[in-house]
């Protein structure tokens, strides 16, 4: 128990040099015996010294603070345009979480696994469709799962130099047409 003798300081080891914790960087509380923290950032993890010293002597108490965001993914580019049999590429961005991460990707909510059109690269965050066909073209997801948690990020695909093709045939002869009617 704290005396009105009693001094308490928080310090906070950065790399090994201890800074004192001060007023305006986080609120100290109740004879400065506890710190809060009214927005936490990740950037506020780390090692706190309390040291709590009077007339009989010093004591310290070390805290380790992990903070913990939630994970989020993200899929760039949103939306993407390409010819067929040219290259198509996705990058997953995933922040927060804690512990490993674990990529998966889907086409229409179906999984998605190295062939050899699709090669998932760089540990799950790209994904590469070496030749666009028009089986290929839909929404794509990334998800991201860390821990006991989940996100999904998504993207779309569409074939761009699409046109449609119409033949007719009449008397032997073939009538080529691209998105439009000839009439005669």
């Amino acid at each position: 128990m704290l005396s009105s003798f009693s001094v308490c300081r928080w310090y906070r080891d950065l790399d090994g040099v201890l800074q004192e914790v001060r007023l305006g960087m986080v609120l100290v509380r109740p004879l400065q015996s506890v710190l809060q923290f009214p927005r936490i950032q990740p950037e506020d993890g780390g090692r706190y010294i309390c040291v709590v010293s009077n007339l009989m002597g010093e004591d310290r108490r070390e805290i380790t603070l992990n903070v913990i965001t939630p994970i989020t993914a993200h899929i760039r580019p949103q939306q993407q345009i390409v010819d067929a049999g040219t290259p198509a590429m996705f990058n997953c961005s995933v922040l927060g979480g804690s512990g490993s991460i674990h990529i998966s990707w889907l086409k229409d909510g179906r999984p998605l696994l190295d062939s050899p059109y699709v090669s998932i690269l760089q540990q799950g965050e790209v994904l590469l469709l070496r030749s666009v066909r028009k089986l290929d073209r839909g929404m794509y997801q990334c998800v991201a799962r860390s821990n006991d948690e989940s996100a999904q990020g998504s993207a779309e695909l569409t074939l761009g130099g699409e046109q449609n093709t119409w033949y007719l045939h009449y008397s032997n002869q073939y009538f080529h047409f691209r998105d439009e009617f000839i009439h005669y």
